[in-house]
């Protein structure tokens, strides 16, 4: 599976990667094992690409397409250790940061609860982690804004928190933001789409909201309101209104005393 940029952006405009890259499953087996690392290194330069877009948000939210596909296919090697040494190596030889970091809050999830069928060795598992970290830390300086517009961003930033240098990550977090730009773009990574059936329509009615507890876990609302004060809001594009919206809304509920922790 070797798909060229130009034909991974189209995809991804005509809104159908997702769906493209699903279709690959019933498959997964016919791909030679041989082919595993140019197969693998692919799939982890395009999950960057895929939109995260889901109703609700979860640390361990249903496996995008690619996610999938990468495990199928490191499980057809029975030895961990043949997996780790394949994932680590194409990881350290390819840009996509988004499958590796699934991959690894599984295992972990594994791990922690004992649930076992892991599908890494830890040796592999603490290796991979290490090398999910250095290349975030290595990220922040060199490019920011790639990882700041990153399709994963909260997810990541979640990982890069917990097993990295959590007062680093936060201080990195409050640069980025410094300005309404910044900010703007946090808030949109947050938003949360919600979704609700009622008498009076007969498709899903979708609401964006956001989780102030998501934002305060980086960093403080009050910072955010105040690099936001003054913002025009109307050169604002379609999503950004929305994402400033739900975040108006978060903190009116708040002073309210309505919370939306679940």
């Amino acid at each position: 599976m070797q798909m060229s940029a130009p034909i991974q952006v189209s995809l991804k405009q005509r809104g159908i990667l997702k769906n493209a890259l699903g279709q690959f499953e019933s498959y997964i087996n016919l791909i030679p094992i041989k082919n595993a690392e140019p197969f693998i290194k692919a799939l982890l330069d395009v999950e960057d690409m895929v939109d995260h877009e889901t109703i609700g948000f979860s640390m361990l939210s249903p496996n995008p397409p690619i996610v999938i596909l990468v495990k199928r296919f490191l499980r057809r090697k029975e030895l961990l250790e043949e997996r780790g040494k394949i994932l680590l190596k194409c990881f350290k030889e390819t840009k996509g940061i988004a499958t590796v970091n699934y991959l690894l809050l599984e295992d972990e999830n594994r791990r922690e609860n004992a649930a076992g069928d892991q599908l890494l060795a830890d040796k592999d598992f603490r290796e991979l982690k290490d090398e999910f970290v250095r290349k975030l830390d290595e990220m922040a300086i060199n490019s920011p804004e790639d990882l700041m517009n990153h399709e994963h961003l909260i997810s990541i930033l979640y990982s890069w928190k917990r097993w990295g240098d959590e007062k680093n990550v936060c201080s990195w977090l409050t640069e980025q933001t410094n300005d309404a730009n910044g900010c703007i773009k946090l808030l949109k990574a947050n938003v949360i789409k919600s979704s609700s059936i009622g008498m009076d329509y007969y498709v899903a009615k979708i609401t964006k909201i956001i989780k102030l507890q998501n934002i305060e876990d980086f960093l403080q609302v009050k910072y955010i309101q105040q690099n936001l004060s003054g913002i025009d809001i109307e050169s604002l594009d379609a999503d950004s209104k929305d994402a400033l919206k739900a975040f108006t809304e978060a903190v009116g509920q708040r002073e309210k005393g309505i919370t939306n922790d679940w």
